[in-house]
């Protein structure tokens, strides 16, 4: 079986282009996959969270490929007084292959886990061979930048536990990592990073081998 070939790409910050450059790639891929922060909250953005939540699920049409997404702090939108923050308009999206939070998706014979930044369980996930959250698992260099370590003690310590069996570990919310790629325990860790600004993302490539089956 031919192994499955993702594109992965983290923190747009509703930067446009970043988008359609994604769509002009996409046909060269199997999956699509997005570690969190798609909008933006920022003081030079001009649209509101609800306009540009309606651009990227105008955005999802044009993709024809499944497409697994997270959640990132960014995508958490403080609500009424009476409601806890929440990236709750993530699981409305809609397309022909849209996965986003707390979903569990097989593509092909790979199983991907799309991990919530809010209140990670990752023991739910514990049999993904493919594992997205938005924060990478702490000390290691896709979660350093400029001297701080911005990674997950409960991720790291459930990976060094082996109470994740994932293959590879995509990341993102570290702008600009000492690497693009780290390893923990066998396991792949991948955050490509990105500046917000420029045209094109960051991307990582990543060609997954399909388990054998019986019938290969």
């Amino acid at each position: 079986m031919k192994p499955i070939k993702l594109l992965h790409v983290s923190d747009l910050h509703f930067n446009q282009q970043q988008f359609l450059w994604i769509t002009q790639q996409a046909n060269q891929y199997d999956v699509i996959c997005l570690t969190g922060d798609l909008i933006d909250d920022s003081i030079h953005q001009s649209l509101n969270w609800q306009q540009q939540v309606q651009w990227i699920q105008d955005w999802l049409l044009s993709i024809n490929i499944p497409i697994c997404i997270c959640s990132g702090n960014h995508d958490v939108i403080a609500l009424s007084d009476r409601e806890q923050n929440s990236a709750h308009w993530l699981n409305a999206l809609t397309g022909q292959h849209v996965y986003t939070d707390n979903m569990i998706v097989t593509i092909g014979n790979v199983v991907f886990g799309c991990l919530p930044y809010e209140n990670p369980q990752f023991t739910n996930f514990k049999n993904c061979d493919v594992l997205l959250h938005h924060v990478p698992p702490s000390r290691l260099k896709v979660a350093k930048q400029s001297g701080e370590d911005w990674g997950c003690r409960d991720f790291r310590e459930a990976i060094e536990l082996d109470e994740l069996k994932a293959r590879y570990i995509l990341c993102g919310h570290v702008h600009q990592p000492l690497a693009p790629v780290s390893k923990l325990k066998g396991k792949i860790v991948s955050n490509p990073g990105n500046v917000a600004k420029n045209a094109t993302p960051n991307s990582n490539v990543i060609e997954i081998a399909q388990k054998r089956t019986d019938d290969d």
